[in-house]
């Protein structure tokens, strides 16, 4: 029986995105200046067109990603813990083998392992 996740469940996850794909945008920033120091520092020479491209599309990428992650996960309401819990309670994924369990069950059905709660 496959239940749809109710709307919000994946707010929490957006909250840490959104900055990181912020500060990704940072990184591909400074990555071409970065790379063209450790070229010259090594005495050799690179393309930095190439490179600038390449960083170019990405800088672009991750913002407009970073602010889509920022808007969802703080705006809105988050889905609480019980409503999740809710979905299937009386079934526990066993740490091994993922297949699920009943939750008082103190030992996997089909690996064997021993579940601790």
């Amino acid at each position: 029986m496959e239940t749809e996740l109710p709307k919000g469940t994946f707010k929490p996850l957006a909250k840490i995105l959104g900055p990181l794909s912020l500060w990704m945008a940072a990184g591909w920033a400074v990555y071409p200046y970065l790379v063209v120091k450790v070229y010259d520092a090594m005495g050799e020479t690179v393309n930095a067109g190439e490179v600038e491209l390449f960083s170019y599309i990405m800088v672009p990428t991750f913002v407009i990603l970073g602010i889509i992650f920022i808007i969802y996960g703080f705006t809105g309401q988050e889905v609480p813990d019980a409503q999740i819990n809710a979905l299937n309670p009386e079934k526990w994924p066993c740490p091994r083998c993922l297949k699920p369990q009943a939750a008082d069950s103190k030992k996997c059905e089909n690996c064997g392992m021993f579940i601790r709660k």
